[in-house]
């Protein structure tokens, strides 16, 4: 279901980057396409998320601040791991989170309503389409 904001995966599609790969595995069509890279996508910023937690304990638990606050709290994050990163060469907490990390997601509470709008699927078909595109012509 796409809403404002936010993309999903295209359904009935293969989706996790396990099942993808050259030849036959390769994607064959643009949803096929669009879930490969979006599966892809979802890791990296999963890892991210990780390294995160990894290194600043205020994100590992349930946060009781304002909305506002906690995107405050997470943008000064973000910011002081990107000076860590321009100051050093080998972070030492991106080394212990592994290239395939996955959120642990038990026990967490995800978003149970969200307004479905057809904007925003076309908006992701049409940005599949773009993409196979740009794949298929190299």
């Amino acid at each position: 279901m796409n809403c404002e904001g936010f993309l999903t995966p295209c359904r009935n599609v293969r989706y996790h980057l396990k099942e993808w790969g050259t030849g036959s595995q390769a994607p064959q069509n643009a949803k096929q396409h669009f879930n490969m890279r979006h599966s892809k996508a979802r890791n990296v910023i999963e890892r991210a998320c990780g390294i995160f937690k990894a290194r600043w304990g205020i994100l590992r638990c349930e946060s009781f601040y304002p909305v506002g606050t906690q995107c405050d709290i997470i943008l000064a994050c973000a910011l002081l791991h990107n000076f860590i990163r321009s100051q050093t060469s080998n972070d030492p907490v991106e080394l212990m989170v592994p290239k395939d990390f996955q959120e642990e997601t038990r026990g967490v509470e995800f978003i149970s309503l969200v307004e479905s709008t057809s904007v925003w699927a076309t908006r992701r078909d049409e940005l599949a389409d773009d993409l196979w595109n740009n794949y298929r012509n190299g």
